[in-house]
C-alpha cells in the first residue's frame, strides 16, 4: 500500500478513536466528610473562615446510618480557600449529654494568671416577666453549654491594655482601673494579641484560644448557679457590697477586684464598665440552645454588665444591649475567656478528598468511565462507571470507592449497533427550537424564545433585595443568546488586543461597558461583510428582561435549578463565593443550555441602572444614565445569594474588573 493510503488509514482510524473518546472531561478533587454522630442527635456542618468568626454558611445534616452513627456528606460549593469544616449540634438531650461530659478543669497547670475556670453546664438564659426593671429583650431559654472555659476574673486593666497594644485610650487614667473607650474590634484585636503573644511563650493550651465571650458564656458565669435577678438574690439592697453603679461610682470607673465577687470568684461582672461579648444583637427566638452564639451577621455587637453610669436596675444579670462595633466609649470595656475553639462534635469529624468527574458530551450518548494508576500501560485500565448523557450535554460523578487516590480517568463512548456519535461541539446545530429561524444561528449560541414572565423575586425570597421588584414582562420576539460568557480568546480575536489582565483563553474575559458594545458591533461587522448576518438582526448586549428571562428558562424559583436554600447545589451550577473567576462552559449549563448565568462574572446588560424597572412591560429598556448600567449574574466572589436568577445590581461604565458580557443576536433596539 501506498505510504499515502496508511497515512490516511492512519488519519481515519484516529478520526473515528476521537469520535468515541470524550473532548472534555475534567477531574477536581472535592472534599467528602464523614461525621461520627450520637443516636438521636440533629448536627449541622458549617464552613469556618477561621476559629473566631462566624460561619460563611451553614448547612444541616441528614440523619446518620442506625447502625453505623455515621453519615457522609459531600462539599461542592468550592468554598475551601481559606479555613476549615466543623459540625454543630442542634438538638439533643440535655441529661444524657451532662451525664457523658466531664466538668472538672483541665489538668496539666493550664489555667492562665487571674483567670478562674467555668465549668459546663446547664441553665435558664434571660428574666421571667414579673422581673423588676425587665427589659422585652430578656427573652427566657433553656441553655445547655457543654464545654467549660476560663474566664479572666477582672475587666482588662488599662496595665494590661497599655503593656499589650502598646497605648491606653481612656479616659479614666488608672492602672487598676478597666479600659475603656475601646471599641469591639479592639477588644477582638486584644484578643487576638493575647493569642499571638501565648502561643510564642508556648503558654497557649492545645485546641483553646482567647476571645470574647459569648453572651451565653458571659451570663452564665454572672449567674454562677444563681436564677435570680442578681446573682446574691433579687433584692438591690446588697448591691453596694458587689458592684459599681450610679450611686456608688461618683461619675468614674473605679479599680478592679475592690469588691466582692460572685460565688464562683469573678469581680465587676456587674457595674463599673459594660463588656462587649462575642454575639450580634438580635431578640433571641429559640427556646432552648446549645452552646448559643448569636446569629450569624448584624449590625450591632452585644454587650453586658452595666456601668458606673447605670441605675442598679440595668446591673441585673439578665440586662442586655448592643452597641455599634465601631462605637466606643468612656463606660464600654471588655474581660477575654480561654475556652475551645470547635463546638460541640468536634473530633467527630472525618475528612477526605474524592474525585469528581464533568463530563461533557452531546445529549443523548452513553459513555464508559475507565481509571488507572498507571495511565502508560495500556492494558491497566478498569471500568469504573457508565454515565448516560440523556438530554444534557453535562454530566458530574463522584468516585466514592474507598481505594486510595491516585487515579488517572478517561471516558470512553459506548457504541450500540455500530453507532457512530462524539461530543458535540460549537458547530450551531441541533433541532430548531420554536420560533426559531431556519438559518442564521451562530455557533455556540442558543434561540431564547418570547413570551410573558415573572421578573424579579417575591418578598418571601431568602437573599432577596429591595430593587427585585415583581412585575410581569413580556417579550415579543425570540432571540440567540452566547451560551457562554465572552472569552480571554474571542474578545482578542475581534478587537485584535488583549484584555486586561489576561488568565487565560478560555476564561471569561472582564470587560467595560463600552469594550463590551464595541466588541458586538464588531461581530455584526464581520458577520454582514461575510454575508452571515440574518436580515434584522444585530449583535448586542442583553436588555435585563432578556437576560433574566433566558436566566430562568421558564422557572420561578430561586436559582434556575430550584430553591437550593442550603446551597447544597450550588456547585454543580455557578462559580459562587469562591477565591477567583473560572473558565467558561465547566458546570452544568441551565435548562436551556446556558452555561455560567449564576456566578463567575457579572454580566453587562444594555440597560441603564435603575432601582426600579421600567414602566412598560412590554420589552423593556432603562433609559437615563449613561454613565452606570445595569449588571446581572453575581460574581465568583459574592455569596450565594448574588447568584439567584432575580438578583440585579448597577455598575459605572468604565469599570471592568470581575465584570463580563454575553452577547445576543436579536432585533435592534
Amino acid at each position: 500500500m501506498p505510504p499515502f493510503w496508511w497515512i490516511l488509514a492512519a488519519w481515519m482510524a484516529l478520526g473515528c478513536l476521537g469520535r468515541l473518546m470524550a473532548q472534555e472531561l475534567t477531574v477536581r478533587e472535592i472534599p467528602e466528610l464523614t461525621v461520627t454522630s450520637n443516636p438521636g442527635w440533629t448536627e449541622r456542618v458549617e464552613w469556618m473562615p477561621s476559629e473566631l468568626s462566624v460561619p460563611y454558611w451553614s448547612i444541616p445534616l441528614d440523619p446518620p446510618d442506625s447502625v453505623t452513627n455515621t453519615l457522609r456528606w459531600l462539599d461542592r460549593s468550592r468554598q475551601r480557600s481559606i479555613g476549615f469544616y466543623r459540625t454543630v449540634v442542634t438538638a439533643w438531650d440535655p441529661t444524657t449529654l451532662l451525664r457523658s461530659i466531664p466538668t472538672h478543669e483541665p489538668q496539666g497547670n493550664l489555667r492562665p494568671a487571674g483567670f478562674v475556670w467555668i465549668p459546663p453546664g446547664y441553665f435558664t438564659m434571660g428574666s421571667p416577666t414579673d422581673e423588676l426593671g425587665r427589659g422585652t429583650n430578656e427573652v427566657r431559654r433553656s441553655v445547655l453549654l457543654t464545654r467549660g472555659y476560663w474566664m479572666s476574673d477582672h475587666e482588662v486593666t488599662q496595665a494590661e491594655y497599655r503593656g499589650l497594644m502598646g497605648r491606653n485610650p481612656s479616659g479614666f487614667p488608672g492602672d487598676d482601673r478597666p479600659v475603656e473607650n475601646v471599641s469591639w474590634s479592639e477588644a477582638v484585636a486584644y484578643c487576638q494579641a493575647l493569642n499571638q503573644r501565648a502561643s510564642g511563650r508556648e503558654e497557649l493550651p492545645p485546641g483553646y484560644a482567647y476571645r470574647l465571650p459569648t453572651e451565653a458564656e458571659w451570663e452564665y458565669a454572672a449567674r454562677a448557679g444563681s436564677g435570680t435577678a442578681y446573682p446574691w438574690g433579687e433584692s438591690e439592697a446588697e448591691i453596694g457590697r458587689h458592684a459599681w453603679h450610679a450611686g456608688t461610682a461618683e461619675f468614674s470607673t473605679r479599680e478592679v477586684r475592690r469588691l466582692s465577687p460572685n460565688r464562683w470568684g469573678l469581680h465587676d461582672l456587674l457595674g463599673n464598665v459594660w463588656e462587649w461579648c462575642l454575639d450580634w444583637g438580635a431578640m433571641p427566638t429559640e427556646t432552648t440552645s446549645l452552646e448559643p452564639t448569636g446569629p450569624g451577621n448584624g449590625s450591632l455587637r452585644i454587650i453586658r454588665g452595666g456601668s458606673y453610669l447605670d441605675d442598679p436596675r440595668l446591673l441585673r444579670t439578665a440586662s442586655r444591649m448592643a452597641f455599634r462595633p465601631d462605637w466606643s466609649g468612656d463606660c464600654l470595656g471588655f474581660r477575654p475567656v480561654l475556652a475551645a475553639t470547635n463546638p460541640p462534635g468536634s473530633g467527630r469529624l472525618g475528612l477526605r478528598m474524592v474525585p469528581e468527574l464533568t463530563l461533557r458530551g452531546r445529549p443523548g450518548t452513553r459513555f464508559r468511565i475507565e481509571r488507572t494508576r498507571s495511565p502508560q500501560v495500556t492494558n491497566s485500565w478498569e471500568s469504573a462507571n457508565q454515565l448516560d448523557l440523556g438530554t444534557n450535554s453535562l454530566i458530574v460523578w463522584t468516585d466514592l470507592s474507598e481505594t486510595p487516590p491516585g487515579w488517572s480517568y478517561r471516558a470512553v463512548q459506548i457504541v450500540e449497533n455500530g453507532g457512530g456519535g462524539g461530543t458535540g461541539g460549537d458547530d450551531g446545530g441541533g433541532p430548531l427550537r420554536p420560533g426559531e429561524p431556519t438559518h442564521g444561528r451562530p455557533a455556540g449560541f442558543v434561540w431564547i424564545s418570547g413570551g410573558t414572565f415573572r421578573m424579579g423575586s417575591p418578598d418571601t425570597e431568602l437573599g432577596r433585595r429591595f430593587n427585585e421588584v415583581t412585575r410581569t414582562v413580556t417579550l415579543t420576539r425570540g432571540y440567540w443568546m452566547s451560551d457562554h460568557e465572552v472569552t480571554e480568546a474571542e474578545f482578542e480575536s475581534q478587537l485584535g488586543r488583549a484584555s486586561t489582565p489576561a488568565h487565560g483563553p478560555r476564561f471569561p474575559v472582564q470587560s467595560t461597558w463600552t469594550d463590551a458594545v464595541r466588541y458586538c458591533q464588531a461581530l455584526t461587522d464581520k458577520a454582514r461583510a461575510g454575508g452571515t448576518l440574518l436580515e434584522g438582526f444585530v449583535y448586542r448586549l442583553p436588555t435585563e428582561a432578556e437576560w433574566e428571562n433566558a436566566c430562568r428558562a421558564g422557572t420561578t424559583t430561586r436559582y434556575s435549578w430550584g430553591d437550593d436554600p442550603d446551597g447544597l447545589d450550588i456547585g454543580k451550577h455557578a462559580w459562587s463565593w469562591v477565591a477567583t473567576h473560572h473558565e467558561v462552559r465547566q458546570l452544568l449549563p441551565n435548562p436551556l443550555g446556558l452555561y455560567d448565568m449564576s456566578g463567575n462574572l457579572w454580566e453587562w446588560c444594555a440597560d441603564s441602572y435603575r432601582d426600579t424597572f421600567p414602566d412598560t412591560a412590554v420589552d423593556p429598556l432603562a433609559t437615563g444614565s449613561v454613565t452606570r448600567r445595569s449588571i446581572r449574574g453575581g460574581g465568583y466572589y459574592e455569596f450565594f445569594s448574588r447568584s439567584r436568577s432575580a438578583a440585579r445590581g448597577g455598575a459605572q461604565t468604565p469599570e471592568w474588573r470581575d465584570l463580563g458580557f454575553r452577547p445576543v443576536l436579536a432585533h435592534p433596539l
